[in-house]
């Protein structure tokens, strides 16, 4: 769920980052549309007007919204719009049939660089010390890898008490199986 949403985010950060503000809020979801100064809400039955009076809006794609928009407009909070992020943006395996060649990321990534990466994207989690393990490797070389995969964007890394926890980020995992 967390790979769909930030697949679902990342193409919203990317159109306020080249288009701006307009950008951003004109092509959130089907049924908001930006009309300046008006952000408006296709929500039949309803029609209402929300002021900000200041208090900023947060913009919250979710998994569990139905297709109609909602909005939490305590006036004591920033205004929050939760809407349908879309079920068709969870991660599908391509055709198996459209495959490259498994070693694929060697040439690009190099070999050992891509076995980690590889490693990561197939046990969805796993620590420094449990990837050395599988891999046959240090865990000094694998934490020298992960910091570059990290650097890349295509795993993060998250503590789990004393310990630490890679997981792919949705591209490193689309990257191990294209």
């Amino acid at each position: 769920m967390r790979a769909a949403f930030e697949q679902a985010v990342a193409p919203s950060v990317g159109r306020l980052l080249t288009g701006g503000l307009e950008a951003l809020l004109g092509n959130l979801h089907e049924r908001i549309h930006w009309r300046d100064p008006v952000l408006e809400l296709d929500r039949p039955g309803q029609d209402d007007d929300v002021h900000l009076d200041g208090r900023g809006v947060h913009l919250l794609p979710s998994h569990f919204c139905p297709e109609v928009p909602t909005v939490y407009a305590d006036t004591t909070l920033p205004c929050t719009i939760v809407f349908a992020m879309g079920h068709g943006t969870a991660w599908r395996p391509p055709d198996p049939g459209t495959r490259p060649d498994r070693d694929s990321l060697a040439p690009l990534l190099g070999a050992t660089r891509a076995l980690v990466l590889r490693s990561i994207a197939a046990e969805h989690r796993g620590g420094t010390t449990d990837l050395a393990g599988r891999l046959g490797i240090s865990p000094a070389t694998v934490s020298h890898h992960v910091a570059a995969l990290r650097s890349a964007g295509l795993v993060r890394t998250e503590r789990t008490g004393v310990g630490v926890s890679h997981l792919p980020t949705p591209l490193g995992r689309r990257l191990t199986l294209a």
